[in-house]
């Protein structure tokens, strides 16, 4: 299987708070084939688009 390296905006449009079903199954299917890859920047990006201090944390461990 094909890796797929998941932009910013896909994860943005996940971490809303009613995200579109679609897409959060779309990219929970992937995850649960483990083929999606994230690189240092996308990772840095999501991250500091987050003001709750509680909310970072839990997404920078889930993230990591």
């Amino acid at each position: 299987m094909q890796a797929v390296l998941m932009y910013t905006s896909i994860w943005s449009l996940v971490f809303r708070r009613n995200p579109d079903a679609a897409i959060v199954f779309s990219l929970s299917t992937l995850i649960d084939q483990a083929r999606v890859k994230m690189i240092g920047a996308i990772r840095q990006e999501i991250l500091s688009g987050i003001k709750a201090p509680k909310q970072y944390e839990l997404i920078k461990n889930t993230v990591a």
